[in-house]
C-alpha cells in the first residue's frame, strides 16, 4: 500500500495453514516484518532486489499490534463477505466465508442489524463455509442466529476435518423469525488437516432450494473438566 507524508492506519489479516499445529510449536514467538520497497506490488517476484528501497529511504511506524482473531472470523458479518485474508504475501487473497457449489451469499442489513443472506439452488448445493481452528479429540459448541421463510427448512451445522471427512453434523429447525440456536459437535480423531464449518439448509435429508439468513456465528471449545478428587477418596463436612 502506498505511503505518504501523513500517518495512516493499516490492517492486514493473515491465516495459518489449515493443519493441526504440533504441540512443540505452542508458545513460539510470532515475527512481523514490515518492508519498504520502491517496486510496484504487481512486479514483485520475491527477489531481494525487489524489496530494496532507494538509498537512504526511511519510514516511520508506530502502534504495531498482532492479535489472534476469533475462530470464525466475521461471524457477525459486520465486515463485507468480500473481505480477503492472506496466508502468504505471494498468495492471492481468499474470502473467509466460502460459497461452494450451488450456494451464493450477500451482506444484508435490516434495521441496523447486519447478517448474511444465503441462497441455495437445491440438489447441487454444497454449503456456506468458514475455516475454523480445531483441536483433536475435543468437543465444540456452535452458536448462531438464523431464520428462513422456506417451509420445513432445517439448517445443518457440519464440521469437516478434511475433504469428505465429517466430524459431526447437527440440525436445527428454522422459522421465519430470528431465533438463537446452539449445537455441539465432537471430534474424536487426533488428525485434523483442514477443519471447516459448513452450513446447509435441508428438509432433514436433501438440500432445499431457497434462502436463509444467518448471523452471530461462534465456534467455541467446550472445556473438559477433570475432578481433582480420586475415585477412592472421601471427604466429610
Amino acid at each position: 500500500r502506498p505511503l505518504n507524508d501523513t500517518w495512516q492506519y493499516y490492517e492486514c489479516i493473515f491465516k495459518t495453514p489449515n493443519q493441526t499445529v504440533p504441540a512443540e510449536c505452542y508458545g513460539r514467538m510470532v515475527s512481523f516484518y514490515p518492508r519498504l520497497h520502491s517496486t510496484s506490488w504487481s512486479q514483485i517476484t520475491g527477489g531481494t532486489a525487489d524489496f530494496a528501497g532507494k538509498a537512504g529511504m526511511q519510514y516511520y511506524i508506530d502502534e504495531v499490534k498482532l492479535e489472534q482473531l476469533e475462530s470464525v472470523y466475521n461471524g457477525d458479518f459486520d465486515d463485507s463477505l468480500d473481505t480477503l485474508v492472506y496466508g502468504h504475501e505471494r498468495q492471492a487473497g481468499y474470502k473467509p466465508w466460502i460459497t461452494e457449489t450451488g450456494t451464493t451469499a450477500e451482506n444484508a442489513d435490516e434495521a441496523g442489524k447486519t447478517y448474511a443472506k444465503v441462497t441455495q439452488t437445491g440438489v447441487a448445493t454444497d454449503g456456506f463455509s468458514a475455516y475454523v481452528a480445531m483441536e483433536p479429540s475435543a468437543q465444540y459448541r456452535i452458536k448462531f442466529d438464523a431464520r428462513s421463510e422456506v417451509s420445513g427448512a432445517k439448517l445443518g451445522a457440519t464440521v469437516y476435518k478434511g475433504e469428505g471427512d465429517t466430524a459431526n453434523s447437527n440440525m436445527v429447525e428454522l422459522t421465519d423469525t430470528w431465533a438463537s440456536y446452539e449445537v455441539l459437535v465432537t471430534n474424536t480423531d487426533t488428525l485434523i488437516t483442514s477443519p471447516k464449518l459448513t452450513f446447509s439448509m435441508t428438509d432433514g435429508s436433501a438440500p432445499l432450494a431457497g434462502s436463509y439468513d444467518i448471523d452471530n456465528v461462534t465456534f467455541e471449545l467446550v472445556p473438559q473438566y477433570q475432578s481433582s478428587i480420586s475415585a477412592t477418596s472421601k471427604e466429610i463436612g
